[in-house]
Order: structure tokens, then C-alpha cells, then sequence
């Protein structure tokens, strides 16, 4: 199973090749998850935007090609950890995930902080 983040997932939702979203040839490669958080980021708030690429995505997830997981908080000193690095909320549930989930084996994401 491979995580994305936000970015990453907005990023493939945008573009295509050969008339195909490159998000496709990703899901094609595996199946996909993403946190709760990375859904409010890429879906909801694009719908209210109006973004193209947060109707692909949402596509994609009512299809059940990309699942949705609620990942709870770690312990406190590794909270703060990722208060230092600055992370913002969806990348936080990013790691979480990853730490949480047995069955991710690989992020995608292009932020050099995850």
C-alpha cells in the first residue's frame, strides 16, 4: 500500500499522459491510501475552490481506489518533535500513517521535511 501526501497527490491529479492522469498510472502501480487530514486538504477544500484535480481525486476515492484512514496522535515527545520540524497537520498525519500502518510500504510526497 502507498501513501501520498497532499502535494503529491494534487500534482498527479493535474496532469496526464497520453490522455490518461498520471494519478491513474500511479493506482495502477498499487493501491493508495491517504489520513483524513491529506483528504480535507486535496478534496474538500479544492471542491469549495472549485480545483478540476479535487473532482479526480474524489473520483477516484468514492471508486475505492484510494482509502481513507483517521490516524490518532503519537505520544507526546514525538508530537513535539513534529511541532519542531514545522509541519503542517496533513503532513503530520503523513508520518502517523506511515508509523501506524503495517501495511504502508512507501510515501509519496516531494516535501524534504517527511
Amino acid at each position: 500500500m502507498h501513501q501520498w501526501d497532499a502535494t503529491s497527490l494534487i500534482t498527479c491529479a493535474k496532469f496526464q499522459i497520453g490522455n490518461r492522469l498520471v494519478l491513474d498510472y500511479m493506482l495502477d502501480a498499487g493501491s493508495a491510501v491517504i489520513s483524513r487530514q491529506v483528504q480535507q486538504e486535496t478534496v474538500d477544500a479544492g471542491l469549495v475552490g472549485g480545483y478540476p484535480d479535487a473532482v479526480m481525486i474524489k473520483e477516484r476515492i468514492d471508486a475505492g481506489h484510494i482509502e481513507i484512514r483517521t490516524v490518532g496522535r503519537m505520544s507526546a515527545p514525538f508530537e513535539e518533535v513534529l511541532d519542531l520540524y514545522g509541519l503542517q497537520e496533513g503532513d503530520k498525519a503523513v508520518v502517523r500513517l506511515a508509523l501506524q500502518s503495517a501495511d504502508v510500504v512507501a510515501t509519496v510526497t516531494d516535501d524534504r521535511l517527511l
